[in-house]
């Protein structure tokens, strides 16, 4: 009885972890990675493993790279403040690494919903930013 008892509570503490990942992927999903008020500003910087924003820069490191394109909706501003494309060589391989960093303001007239603005590189690399105005 008493391994049966044990048994339970695993499965519980595994059922509990896996419902709370699902609810955490899924606010994401239903209101983007932060909030912003309408008119007010959020800067942010994400760093990017695996990608770069030029193409063919094995062994380089690039800074302020400007982006091809910023779509976003019409009272959606994005400024892209600085950027990093470079990486580093381990076991004879070279591994991408960004770094963005970025403004997003809302108008002061925004309506509230969930957006996204997407912001293309020369590489075709497109970095998406998913956000709600509240």
């Amino acid at each position: 009885m008493k391994q049966w008892k044990e048994l339970l509570l695993g499965w519980l503490f595994v059922a509990g972890i896996l419902a709370l990942l699902y609810f955490s992927q899924r606010h994401e999903k239903d209101f983007g990675t932060f909030a912003i008020s309408p008119g007010a500003a959020e800067t942010r910087e994400d760093h990017i493993i695996g990608r770069n924003l030029l193409p063919n820069n094995e062994g380089k490191e690039f800074r302020n790279v400007t982006p091809v394109q910023i779509e976003s909706p019409p009272f959606i501003l994005c400024e892209v403040l600085s950027t990093y494309s470079g990486g580093h060589y381990l076991n004879f391989t070279w591994h991408e690494r960004t770094d963005i960093k970025y403004r997003i303001t809302a108008s002061a007239g925004a309506p509230k919903g969930k957006y996204s603005v997407s912001i293309a590189f020369a590489s075709g690399y497109t970095h998406v930013v998913s956000f709600s105005v509240r």
